[in-house]
This record gives C-alpha cells, sequence and structure tokens, in this order.
C-alpha cells in the first residue's frame, strides 16, 4: 500500500512565525505525518458510484513510479498508456496540481466507462 509522508514543524506555544528568525526561535521538532492513501481515498468513488476514476501522482509528472494510488488499478494519465487506456478515451479528465502539506501532487481525474455508457 503506497504511503506518502509529510513533515509539519512543531512551534513552541502553537506559534505562527511569520520571519526565519522566528521559526529558528519557536522550533521545537518535526511532527511526520504519514498518509496511507488507500485508506484515505476508500470510498471516493462509492459515492460517485462508479462514475468517476481517480489517480493521485507523487509530484507534477504523471509516471508509473510516481504512482500513489489509482482508483481502478489501469493508469491512464501515464504517457505509455495504450490508446483505448489513455486519458483521451475517457469523455472528460482533468489534471489538478495539489499543495498538502508543503509537497506536490497531480490529481488525475476522468470519468469512468459506466460514466460514458449511462451519458449515452
Amino acid at each position: 500500500m503506497p504511503v506518502s509522508s509529510t513533515c509539519c514543524p512543531s512551534n513552541r506555544n502553537g506559534a505562527r512565525p511569520t520571519t526565519a528568525e522566528e521559526r529558528r526561535r519557536d522550533l521545537v521538532g518535526w511532527v511526520d505525518i504519514p498518509i496511507a492513501v488507500e485508506q484515505t481515498m476508500a470510498g471516493i468513488s462509492d459515492a460517485g458510484r462508479r462514475q468517476l476514476d481517480v489517480e493521485i501522482y507523487d509530484g507534477p509528472e504523471t509516471t508509473r513510479a510516481a504512482l500513489l494510488y489509482d482508483e481502478d488499478g489501469v493508469p491512464h494519465a501515464v504517457p505509455d498508456a495504450n490508446a483505448r487506456e489513455s486519458e483521451t478515451a475517457r469523455m472528460f479528465s482533468e489534471r489538478v496540481p495539489l499543495t498538502i502539506g508543503g509537497r506536490e501532487w497531480t490529481l488525475w481525474l476522468g470519468t469512468s466507462p459506466a460514466f460514458k455508457r449511462r451519458a449515452r
């Protein structure tokens, strides 16, 4: 199961420093926050009745190596996806850059074949 992790600073007395000097002064330590992507995403497609396919990539590139989560187990946004499975084969698709805890992810959303059948 892919796990991503982000680190957040823990500051003295809940301080919210705005300058480098304040950050150095108030920093107590770091908190590592692991994110179990599969568990976090559980139920998303169920809510959409399998009408939406979701892929999450670590960083701006949609490569197999960067893939953190894939709803249907077939990566559609990767450069080497076959033509029938590529994102252009979907009725609608969108790439959305996200920054979570200072880390950049790319969210790919595409309509599923079930959506296409229902739309006809």
